[in-house]
C-alpha cells in the first residue's frame, strides 16, 4: 500500500522511508487493541501512510489520497481522527525541513544569490512559531 502511494504521487523511492513506514506501522499495531476496527489494514493504512509522509516532510494532499483509495472526504477524515490516538507524532511534526527545501527551490528557480538563503533562514527562525500551524501548500514550486 505504501509503495503504491509513493509510486502514484511521483515521490522518489527511499529505502529509509519505507523502513520507517513499516516500523511505525508495527508500533501502531502494537498500540491497537484486538477488538478495534483499526486492526484492519484497509482502514488504518491510508490515514497512517498520509501521516507518516507528512511527518517526513513529504508534500502530499488529502485529495490525492482520496483519489487513490476511492474514499470520500468524511470517511478519510474520520479515519484520521481515529488514527491520531495511535500516532501522536503527527501532531508534533517539525515542518522546518519542508520549508527549508521550498526556500532552496525558490532560490534555484529564480537563480538568487546565497544571501537569499541566509535572509530567509533568519526570517524563518523569527516567524516559525507563528507559521508552524499554517496549511502546507504542496503545489508551491
Amino acid at each position: 500500500m505504501f509503495l503504491y502511494v509513493v509510486w502514484m504521487n511521483n515521490i522518489s523511492p527511499n529505502l529509509s522511508l519505507y523502513k520507517s513506514c513499516y516500523e511505525t506501522y508495527e508500533i501502531v499495531m502494537a498500540r491497537i487493541k484486538r477488538s478495534s476496527h483499526f486492526r484492519n489494514l484497509s482502514r488504518l493504512g491510508p490515514p497512517l501512510i498520509y501521516m507518516i509522509l507528512k511527518t517526513h516532510s513529504i508534500s502530499i494532499t488529502t485529495e490525492s489520497m482520496l483519489e487513490l483509495f476511492e474514499m470520500d472526504r468524511f470517511e478519510f477524515l474520520s479515519l484520521m481522527q481515529g488514527a491520531f490516538q495511535y500516532y501522536p507524532e503527527y501532531h508534533g511534526r517539525n515542518k522546518t525541513d519542508l520549508i527549508k527545501r521550498k526556500i532552496e527551490r525558490v532560490k534555484n528557480h529564480f537563480s538568487l544569490p546565497e544571501t537569499f538563503n541566509h535572509l530567509c533562514t533568519n526570517l524563518f527562525k523569527g516567524y516559525y512559531p507563528l507559521l508552524q500551524y499554517t496549511k502546507e501548500d504542496p503545489d508551491f514550486l
